[in-house]
């Protein structure tokens, strides 16, 4: 069966990880929201924490300065768990959410990491001069390893989880494994990263246990005169399936939209300065057709690149530039860099997967997908959709 019926949730409530309307119905799955799109002919949309984001007053700019706001986060999901895992990648929006917590005394009591790493490096060695995608597993070496022989030195009482998930992706992948993938089902790695991040001997008896992510990064463009920001549902990952653990995103939280607010307003005040720089949030209208017209900035790979490096100097203070981190994937299906290891391998895992992406992507409207490369259309890649966009102010 390859869509097994999920629990869905009420019109008036929202998963961590919003939710999909397609009509009258609800899901909280994108490819399920997309399948019955394709069948009934009707286009999805995608509702990321309306009824919070919709009443607060995003143009009024909150008291708190991004260390304050940080410090304030971290505190209240301190307070709202008895166990916190922080899943860390080494990028700057991991890297800032446990920055958070530690350089403010607030206890983290597991630091959780996970990497095909014996897996890539029959393949590949470490390399710090290598930026390409199909390196991403260097930034274990360069960028996780350091934080976390910090973590352990530091904060003794910081369980510490390194999880090399290789033999996962030597096994079958199931159509129900795929199918939870939600907007990441075109990487095979993605299908194992789907499980709960965090280790397997947590203790949940009686306790609040939560896995914290620091999806996702600042959405902002410029408009007519205005500075709006937005949410996208790449960035808002799927919510696991175990009932013990809850997720929770640092920033993107309706517990706490101040987050998102002191972030919007000092990328504002950024680019009121330097209007040299406003190519870099203009807004991408191919977007609208299929987001309600909704907009988001432009999706220049070149101009994403620069944008995503400004949001973290701004908005992440003591993020290290120099941090290794490889190259984005390409969004083509079946393409992604990163798994080139596991493509070699050509494994059960490899046939299973491609077997079940085949009998999903057949079912959808063209509307589905894009073309990252206009030059080649037989390159498809899933398509974003994006939130209502909320003004922050005149630019």
């Amino acid at each position: 069966m390859l869509f097994p019926k999920l629990p869905v949730i009420s019109k008036g409530t929202a998963a961590t990880s919003g939710y999909y309307q397609v009509g009258s119905e609800i899901f909280n799955n994108k490819l399920e929201a997309l399948y019955h799109a394709s069948k009934n002919k009707q286009r999805p949309r995608w509702v990321f924490h309306d009824d919070v984001y919709g009443k607060f007053d995003w143009t009024t700019r909150p008291l708190l300065g991004l260390k304050e706001v940080y410090r304030a986060r971290a505190q209240q999901l301190r307070d709202k768990y008895d166990y916190i895992s922080i899943s860390f990648s080494g990028g700057a929006d991991s890297w800032n959410t446990l920055n958070s917590f530690l350089s403010n005394g607030i206890h983290v009591d597991e630091v959780y990491t996970r990497f095909a790493i014996d897996g890539s490096r029959r393949y590949v060695n470490a390399n710090s001069t290598v930026k390409n995608p199909g390196n991403y597993t260097s930034e274990f070496e360069y960028a996780v390893k350091p934080v976390l022989d910090y973590v352990a030195k530091n904060f003794p009482k910081t369980k510490i989880t390194v999880d090399d998930i290789t033999t996962d992706y030597f096994n079958e992948v199931t159509e129900d494994e795929m199918f939870r993938t939600g907007h990441y089902a075109f990487s095979g790695m993605s299908a194992k990263r789907c499980a709960n991040q965090v280790g397997l001997d947590v203790d949940y008896t009686n306790k609040k246990v939560a896995s914290i992510r620091g999806s996702g990064k600042l959405q902002v463009f410029a408009f007519a005169g205005s500075f709006f920001t937005c949410f996208i549902d790449s960035d808002a990952w799927p919510v696991d399936s175990d009932p013990h653990l809850a997720l929770e995103y640092f920033y993107w939280s309706p517990d706490m939209p101040d987050v998102v607010a002191v972030q919007a307003h000092t990328m504002l005040d950024y680019f009121r300065a330097r209007p040299e720089l406003h190519h870099l949030i203009a807004p991408a209208a191919s977007n609208v057709a299929v987001n309600g017209g909704n907009l988001l900035r432009t999706q220049d790979e070149v101009l994403t690149y620069a944008y995503d490096e400004t949001v973290k100097s701004i908005c992440y203070p003591g993020w290290d530039p120099n941090t290794f981190q490889a190259g984005k994937n390409s969004k083509v299906i079946f393409e992604r860099e990163e798994d080139f290891w596991i493509l070699k391998e050509n494994s059960t895992s490899v046939q299973s997967w491609k077997w079940a992406v085949d009998q999903f992507y057949t079912k959808l409207d063209d509307l589905a997908f894009f073309n990252p490369d206009a030059s080649d259309t037989t390159k498809r890649a899933l398509r974003t959709y994006i939130s209502k966009s909320y003004r922050i102010g005149s630019i």
